[in-house]
């Protein structure tokens, strides 16, 4: 009766080691990008109206790093480094489009890759009205 009482101690152990396990290597939260406008500042939180119109209210940690005016900071593993943006530097935003956008002398960016022995667009932006992509 003694050994069964600590096998089942034992096998209770490793599962119980196991969710622990599972639960320290667990994939984090996905991320999600958000574009809107901020609606209010309060501290430790934010709140912002997304473009498709919900308000949604984000907790700001205290550590958050914001770039001050057109200086952007970039980390690395070594290091860091202070990039400025020139005033006039352009500035993109991507809307959905659609193929009427595609146009002779219309700036494009796109990924390709080969399907059936030909290059095939898998991802396009183009712009919009003239406007030459920056990138």
């Amino acid at each position: 009766m003694l050994l069964i009482t600590r096998r089942t101690a034992a096998l209770a152990l490793c599962l119980a080691a196991n969710l622990c396990l599972a639960q320290a290597v667990a994939p984090p939260a996905s991320s999600v990008r958000l574009r809107g406008t901020v609606q209010s500042v309060a501290p430790g939180l934010l709140t912002v109206k997304a473009r498709g119109g919900e308000v949604i209210e984000l907790v700001m940690p205290d550590k958050l790093a914001v770039p001050s005016g057109r200086t952007l900071r970039l980390k690395y593993k070594d290091g860091e480094r202070a990039i400025v943006v020139p005033p006039d530097a352009p500035i993109v935003t991507f809307r959905p489009g659609d193929r009427s956008l595609l146009v002779p002398g219309a700036s494009v960016s796109l990924t390709a890759q080969v399907t059936d022995g030909k290059p095939t667009i898998s991802r396009i932006s183009a712009g919009r009205n003239g406007f030459a992509l920056p990138y």
